[in-house]
């Protein structure tokens, strides 16, 4: 991205800053043809039932969802009212925190909304129906198995970089954005795995970081590798080196067993008063549009030939 589109986006949000702001996730089915359009909403309804069972919204989109958000458990991150579809915009700005939306039928396919958090326009107050809802949380009989790095959580990291100077041209930013693409979604491990993707894919850069502990790093790359799966990257960050990724190769893993004592629910997240991005949260958001949207259309190609199945898990 160049610098003139970090700046019409850092003066478009602080225009936008009279608007809402929505922290969402996403479960996204595709259409690729009228046809398949009654097949995919009976795909979606399954997904919704397990949801009404109490399977996690993050796990599903994990699972199902066809969108790159995928792998980070549908999260598209934060949205300003009116960046989304016009179908999605109207139902988000109808949703309160904690609530999940019924199918909408948008650009591309269907998508299931969960709108998380919300922060209202610069100098407003939440109105009534603002009030988060608290989110149910159904165990479905089963022990509930969470995965959780604390601050204290010592990880082993892998750096992935793509090198690029921060004055190359479209050509050389899209062949770095292609890499990345492949990078993210063929990450799965360390060691020998990785160092042959990376020859794989070419101009990458792999090196092994050393034993971390989270509470050293700062607060808002610690979040980031908190929400990171094990053995899986980062989502690709600019940097003035390049475009990085980072890969938790072992340790930051605490198993936490509960039991079920019946339907539970969850604390109910925040309204809160809008926040006005950096310059660098902005190359990043925007940076991560950009991955998607390639990785959305490489999925798409992918999926010409291929169908879904959901199995009952009654």
């Amino acid at each position: 991205m160049s610098p003139d589109e970090v700046k019409e986006v850092l003066e478009r949000t602080q225009a936008n800053a009279n608007k809402s702001q929505f922290l969402v996730s996403e479960i996204f089915l595709a259409i690729d043809s009228p046809e398949q359009e009654p097949e995919v909403r009976k795909n979606l309804e399954q997904i919704i039932a397990q949801l009404r069972q109490g399977a996690p919204f993050t796990v599903l989109a994990r699972q199902f969802s066809q969108s790159a958000s995928a792998a980070r458990g549908g999260d598209i991150d934060w949205v300003t009212e009116g960046q989304l579809e016009p179908e999605l915009n109207t139902v988000l700005t109808k949703m309160r925190p904690g609530s999940i939306s019924d199918p909408v039928r948008a650009a591309g396919g269907l998508y299931l909304l969960a709108l998380r958090q919300k922060q209202t326009a610069a100098g407003s107050k939440p109105e009534e129906n603002d009030q988060p809802e608290a989110v149910p949380v159904a165990t479905g009989g089963q022990p509930e198995i969470k995965v959780i790095k604390g601050p204290s959580a010592q990880v082993g990291l892998a750096r992935l970089l793509i090198p690029m100077d921060a004055s190359a041209n479209k050509a050389k930013q899209e062949a770095a954005k292609q890499k990345a693409v492949a990078l993210y979604r063929g990450v799965n491990g360390c060691g020998q795995p990785l160092q042959a993707l990376a020859k794989q894919v070419g101009g990458v850069q792999v090196n092994a970081m050393g034993t971390i502990a989270l509470k050293d790093l700062a607060p808002d790359f610690r979040k980031l590798l908190e929400q990171t799966p094990n053995g899986r990257p980062s989502p690709p960050l600019r940097s003035g080196q390049g475009i990085e990724m980072f890969v938790i190769c072992s340790g930051g893993a605490q198993i936490q067993v509960t039991q079920p004592a019946g339907p539970a629910r969850a604390a109910a997240p925040r309204t809160e008063a809008f926040k006005m991005p950096t310059k660098e949260d902005i190359e990043n958001r925007l940076f991560s549009q950009q991955i998607n949207m390639l990785a959305r259309r490489h999925l798409r190609d992918l999926r010409r030939d291929a169908t879904i199945e959901i199995k009952d898990q009654n």
